[in-house]
């Protein structure tokens, strides 16, 4: 590992300041798709049924997609795809700079 703590810099002015595993755990997103009823899914940031009946929900954190699966499998629902997505440090990045600015 290079570093564990991230440090932004705008125009000499700290922006932010964070451990690196804390960085990218809040830079991670979940996508999970199933087959079953459309349910109020608490803590997802998106839900939309496609032409085929899947219903896909995206997550911003661990917690709600977990408690999400758990809703999904106890309403009968089938879990049929899971994924992780890392977000990008340069992404992250440009948009604290400009927050800052």
């Amino acid at each position: 590992m290079i570093c564990d703590r991230i440090l932004i810099v705008n125009r000499g002015r700290l922006v932010e300041e964070r451990r690196l595993a804390e960085l990218k755990e809040s830079l991670r997103t979940f996508r999970v798709a199933y087959e079953g009823p459309t349910i109020p899914l608490s803590g997802a940031a998106s839900v939309e049924r496609d032409e085929a009946g899947v219903v896909r929900a995206q997550f911003e954190d661990k917690r709600s997609l977990l408690a999400a699966l758990e809703t999904v499998v106890r309403s009968g629902g089938r879990v049929v795809d899971l994924v992780a997505e890392e977000g990008s440090l340069e992404e992250h990045f440009v948009q604290a700079i400009g927050r800052a600015a």
